[in-house]
């Protein structure tokens, strides 16, 4: 008798109990109408789910199949028509590589000759080749005004100050890099500037409403330490801006005194605001810092650094990377969610690590 016993499916078993004679006579009708109600529910999910599989499954079919084209090694431009007349979406990322050509395609994603749908998104890596910036014409510029242009085209730099009656103050007298040549990123401009300010003193500059990594750098290169502290902020755009300084502009300090920033800090809710925080990393590199195993790690006039950043909300968050020549100051500024982890590596060789 067994074996001739059917087999039947959920939604049959399901029906026949909403059935059931013995049901009807002992399940009162508002639990009957609950049921019914659930299997229809049921059975109207089920049919959705099924439709919407169907409708993805036709379009799929009808969208014709295409090859990616191999587009490593072309020159962006050329790149891009080879793909859109494939059908493809071109998506287009830039990394400054000074081994290849500039505007040369050095990687793409999917891998050339597989076959894709029209309209897939292709990712192209594009060489922007050397970074590198053309040294401005300084001499005789305001210093604030020749700063101001250097901050704005991420030029780094020191000044030098004397104090000689032949000049006007506040005025770049020179340069040591020659205006208008083309120069690699990481090589620092150096200005002469005349100052009615001592040698051993600063007159401290207003920071109001400037970003925290220039106020921090222009504190470090006057020989003034910075220091922060928080001001929880309403505004997104004042996220990681100098809202205020416990020193006026245009005051004079010794230099080795120590100026307070205050930096604000955005958090969407209580917990953000409390845990959010500003830290300041600083760092002197020399050619010694960084081991020399044996295989050219060290050579060269700068190391590739990298900075990387664990917090109670992320994992190896990178904040920096890029060569620095040695001999130099590696000074960065970062928001991190409480506990935090810095890590320094140059030329993938680990150097410190900081805990804030």
């Amino acid at each position: 008798m067994q074996g001739n016993v059917k087999k039947i499916g959920f939604f049959q078993r399901l029906l026949i109990k909403l059935k059931s004679p013995t049901e009807n006579k002992h399940t009162d009708i508002y639990t009957r109408f609950l049921r019914k109600m659930l299997f229809f529910a049921v059975l109207a999910g089920v049919l959705a789910i099924i439709t919407i599989f169907a409708v993805l499954t036709i379009n799929s079919i009808g969208t014709p199949l295409t090859k990616v084209p191999a587009v490593i090694g072309m020159n962006v431009v050329d790149a891009a028509l080879a793909l859109e007349e494939r059908g493809l979406t071109v998506q287009i990322d830039k990394k400054f590589d000074k081994t290849v050509e500039r505007f040369m395609v050095v990687e793409q994603y999917p891998s050339p000759g597989i076959t894709v749908r029209e309209d897939r998104v292709v990712k192209i890596l594009v060489s922007m080749g050397k970074d590198t910036y053309v040294v401005p014409d300084l001499i005789g510029m305001n210093r604030i005004q020749a700063e101001s242009i250097l901050k704005q085209n991420k030029i780094t730099y020191s000044v030098k100050i004397i104090q000689a009656s032949e000049y006007q103050t506040n005025v770049v007298i020179s340069q040591d890099l020659k205006a208008g040549q083309e120069v690699e990123r990481f090589v620092k401009l150096q200005l002469l500037v005349n100052s009615d300010v001592k040698k051993d003193e600063y007159r401290v500059a207003d920071f109001s409403k400037q970003p925290l990594e220039i106020a921090v750098k222009d504190l470090f290169d006057a020989g003034v330490i910075p220091k922060l502290e928080k001001v929880v902020t309403e505004l997104t755009e004042e996220d990681g801006l100098v809202l205020g300084q416990d020193i006026p502009p245009s005051s004079v300090v010794k230099k080795n005194s120590s100026v307070t920033l205050k930096v604000g800090v955005y958090g969407k809710d209580d917990m953000e605001k409390a845990k959010y925080t500003f830290h300041i990393f600083r760092y002197y590199l020399t050619k010694s810092s960084v081991p020399d195993l044996g295989t050219g790690a060290s050579a060269g006039p700068s190391a590739q650094i990298k900075i990387t950043v664990d917090d109670e909300l992320n994992s190896e968050r990178e904040i920096m990377n890029m060569p620095i020549e040695y001999n130099n100051w590696i000074v960065v500024t970062f928001k991190s969610f409480g506990k935090t982890s810095l890590y320094l590596t140059a030329n993938n060789t680990f150097l410190r690590e900081e805990k804030y």
